[in-house]
C-alpha cells in the first residue's frame, strides 16, 4: 500500500528534506516534486543546481509514481538502474521533476521523468527502473526483525 504523502511537504526522508525536497503532486502514475536552486545544492555550470542533486529528483519523483501505483502486497525494493541526460544547465530558482510510470511488471517498474525549470524549458531526461518484491518474501532486515512489520 503507498504510503501518505501530503504536497507541498516534506517527504520524511532526512536527506531529501535537508536539500528542500518537496512533493508538489501525486496521482496514480505519476508524481511531481521540485527543488529549490539553493547555494547548498547548487556546484554545477554558471551555478546551476548539481548534476547529483538532479539525479536525487529523478530518482525521488519515479519512487513517487511507482509507489502510487502499489499493490497491499507488493513493496519497494530499490532502484535497479537510472539514467540521466543532461540537456542544459538546470538554472534558475526552482527545478522540477514529473515522473511518469510507463510500466509496472511483477518485479520491476520503469518511469520517465522530465526535469525543467521555473521557465518551463527541459533541462534533463531520465529513466529509472525500480524493483518490486512481494511483501512475503521480505527478509527479517527488511524490516527489522518484527515479522508483523511489512
Amino acid at each position: 500500500m503507498a504510503e501518505p504523502f501530503v504536497p507541498g511537504h516534506a517527504t520524511g526522508n532526512p536527506f531529501l528534506d535537508h536539500i528542500g525536497v518537496l512533493l508538489e503532486e501525486r496521482s496514480p502514475g505519476y508524481a511531481r516534486y521540485r527543488i529549490p536552486v539553493v547555494e547548498e545544492v547548487r556546484g554545477g555550470v554558471a551555478g546551476s543546481l548539481h548534476g547529483g542533486a538532479v539525479c536525487t529528483l529523478v530518482d525521488i519523483a519515479a519512487i513517487g509514481a511507482v509507489a502510487s501505483m502499489l499493490q497491499p502486497d507488493e513493496r519497494m525494493a530499490g532502484t535497479a538502474e537510472i539514467s540521466v541526460s543532461f540537456l542544459r544547465p538546470a538554472t534558475g530558482h526552482t527545478v522540477y521533476a514529473e515522473a511518469r510510470l510507463l510500466k509496472k511488471g511483477r518485479t520491476l517498474a520503469v518511469c520517465d521523468v522530465d526535469v525543467t525549470n521555473d521557465a518551463g524549458k527541459l533541462v534533463a531526461k531520465g529513466r529509472v527502473g525500480y524493483a518490486l518484491r512481494p511483501a512475503a518474501l521480505l527478509r527479517p532486515e527488511e524490516h527489522g526483525g518484527d515479522p508483523t512489520v511489512d
